[in-house]
């Protein structure tokens, strides 16, 4: 099964902090995906930053947690292929169009069980090879989460809306753990997230930071946004480390932002072979 990590903070972590909490989210929920992993950084507007690759996310060239760190969101994503080949191309996150000519960055963890029944109803040049896509294009329509209706699956969504503000989850019987994060004072500083709540209490406390697990609603969609999520139905103490900080952030330089982009002055609708 495949692997959601990630974080959203209001205000940025120390480049080493954020560095060590990204590769440890990494490296335990690399368990669940082996065979490709992604990261996004959203850029708003409306442009991001998407890097996918395959095999081990640890020590790959497009995963410098350094650098990575640089963002104050990160979504990321690591691959056990269920549907479709080992592809770069089928790596999450992937991007897809909506009405408009805008669309969403989105990545999955789980399975649409009747993925060959919803390519049948589609021309031969409309199918999908991963059944991920068939959630990510009805998320890019205008009703979002409500246009899942006619997918029978199960497991967690995390995506971006290209020209919006905030990431967006939603978990439909999936495993999806999300902390609040808050500094020495309590005060509130941010959201983590990872498919596995052990992986997640490791990795922060491996980064010195202290943080109440949120109580996720099935079938709700939440927005991320400045650190915050929203509606969090109730909160559960995390064990956090003992105040003098027993950790280890890693050693980042001054990491150079990667140059931004825009999807949408690119993006057409509908897609070159795509009726309407």
């Amino acid at each position: 099964m495949c692997g959601l990590f990630g974080y959203d903070f209001s205000r940025p972590l120390a480049p080493g902090v954020a560095a060590r909490l990204l590769r440890e989210l990494a490296r335990l929920n690399e368990r669940r995906g082996p065979h490709s992993w992604g990261w996004f950084a959203p850029t708003p507007p409306s442009g991001g930053i998407r890097v996918r690759g395959l095999g081990s996310i640890i020590g790959a060239e497009g995963a410098d947690f350094c650098a990575m760190a640089a963002y104050p969101t990160i979504m990321g994503h690591t691959r056990y292929a269920t549907h479709g080949a080992v592809t770069a191309a089928n790596a999450h996150p992937m991007r897809v169009v909506g009405p408009g000519g805008a669309g969403v960055v989105a990545m999955h963890n789980g399975v649409v069980h009747n993925h060959a029944e919803l390519n049948a109803r589609l021309p031969p040049n409309q199918r999908v090879e991963v059944d991920s896509m068939h959630a990510f294009r009805r998320l890019a329509r205008p009703e979002g989460v409500a246009a899942l209706a006619d997918l029978r699956a199960y497991g967690v969504l995390v995506w971006y809306r290209v020209g919006t503000a905030g990431l967006r989850l939603a978990s439909f019987d999936g495993e999806l753990s999300i902390a609040r994060v808050v500094d020495r004072a309590g005060a509130g500083r941010g959201v983590v997230w990872s498919s596995e709540r052990g992986a997640l209490l490791h990795s922060l406390s491996a980064a010195g930071l202290v943080g109440t697990i949120l109580r996720v609603e099935d079938r709700r969609e939440y927005v991320v946004l400045k650190g915050a999520l929203s509606a969090p139905r109730a909160v559960v103490p995390v064990p956090h480390p003992a105040p003098h900080g027993n950790f280890h952030p890693m050693r980042c330089a001054e990491p150079a932002r990667a140059p931004t982009f825009s999807w949408v002055s690119n993006w057409s609708w509908p897609p070159q072979g795509w009726s309407k």
